[in-house]
C-alpha cells in the first residue's frame, strides 16, 4: 500500500483515466490466479480489466471527521482480503479532502508488484495523467507483454540464469 497527497489542480477523471491506461499497458495488473484449472495455481491475464478505481469525496467532513475516516480506511485496507480467483489485484483510491488537497492511495496485492514496480507505474501513471492534463498524446515505450517475458524464462537454462545473478549481485 502506498499513498500520497496531492494538491492543487486535480482533475479525478483523467486520474482515472491514467489509471486504466496502466492495466492496458500492463498485463500483470489485469492478472487473477485460478487453483482449479490445473490443480495448481495459474496466473490469468483477462482483456476485460477489473475496475479497481474508487473516488470519495470527503471534503464537506471535518478535519477531525476526515482524520477519522484516514485512519478507518488505512485499517480496512491494510486488512483487504483479495480474492485472487475474481477480484483486480491492484486499486487505486482517490480521495478528496478539501477543494485542492486529494489523499491518493494505491492498494495492490504482492503477488503481482513490488517496490520497486510500483515506482515504475507511478512514473508511468504521472507521465499519462500529466499529458491528460494537457491533452498531449504520450509516448510511452511499447505495451509490455508478459507472455514474451515468461517465453524467454522458459528458454533460458538455469545456470545461466544462476550464472547472470551471481555476476550481477
Amino acid at each position: 500500500r502506498y499513498s500520497y497527497m496531492l494538491k492543487g489542480d486535480v482533475d479525478v477523471l483523467k486520474i482515472q483515466q491514467s489509471y486504466i491506461n496502466l492495466a492496458h499497458r500492463y498485463d500483470v495488473l489485469r492478472s487473477i490466479f485460478n487453483d482449479e484449472i490445473a490443480g495448481f495455481p495459474l496466473q490469468i491475464i483477462t482483456n476485460d480489466f477489473i475496475n479497481g478505481f474508487e473516488f470519495h469525496d470527503w471534503s464537506n467532513f471535518s478535519n477531525v471527521a476526515i482524520k477519522d475516516k484516514l485512519a478507518e480506511f488505512d485499517l480496512t485496507s491494510q486488512n483487504l482480503q483479495f480474492n485472487l480467483k475474481k477480484d483486480g489485484l491492484f486499486k487505486l483510491t482517490v480521495i478528496k479532502l478539501s477543494n485542492n488537497k486529494y489523499e491518493v492511495i494505491w492498494t495492490q496485492h504482492h503477488i503481482i508488484l513490488d517496490g520497486w514496480s510500483i515506482s515504475i507505474l507511478q512514473k508511468d501513471f504521472f507521465e499519462d495523467y500529466l499529458s491528460l492534463k494537457v491533452n498531449k498524446e504520450i509516448v510511452l515505450q511499447n505495451k509490455i507483454n508478459q507472455n514474451l517475458y515468461f517465453n524467454r524464462l522458459k528458454n533460458t537454462s538455469n545456470s545461466t540464469s544462476k550464472d547472470f545473478w551471481n555476476e550481477y549481485l
